[in-house]
């Protein structure tokens, strides 16, 4: 059923990856942080219902397979600091999303 309700997802924040480390073979492993107002989520009327802002740092186990093209598998990612407030990390987007359209 068509509710004509919609969201909006948004952000104005900063990638960085800031060290990448060669494990073995096509292994590598980086460090990163995503800071800023990374994520945002307003309802249809534009009402604000979900806001990250701050910083999050993590690491990421990435096998690159060695075959010279963009991209790889991550095989392991670990968030390792949260500085600000961060309410989406642990909550499931799909259920934001259904309760915002209906």
């Amino acid at each position: 059923m068509e509710t004509g309700a919609f969201f909006v997802v948004w952000g104005k924040g900063l990638f960085k990856e800031t060290t990448a480390v060669h494990v073995d073979g096509d292994i590598w492993e980086f460090t990163a942080q995503d800071t800023g107002r990374t994520f945002v989520v307003e309802d249809s009327d534009g009402n604000v219902v979900l806001r990250e802002r701050g910083r999050v740092t993590l690491r990421v186990l990435f096998d690159t397979l060695g075959d010279g093209q963009p991209g790889g598998i991550v095989l392991e990612e670990e968030i390792t600091g949260v500085f600000g407030p961060h309410p989406a990390i642990d909550t499931d987007f799909c259920e934001i999303a259904t309760d915002l359209i209906g």
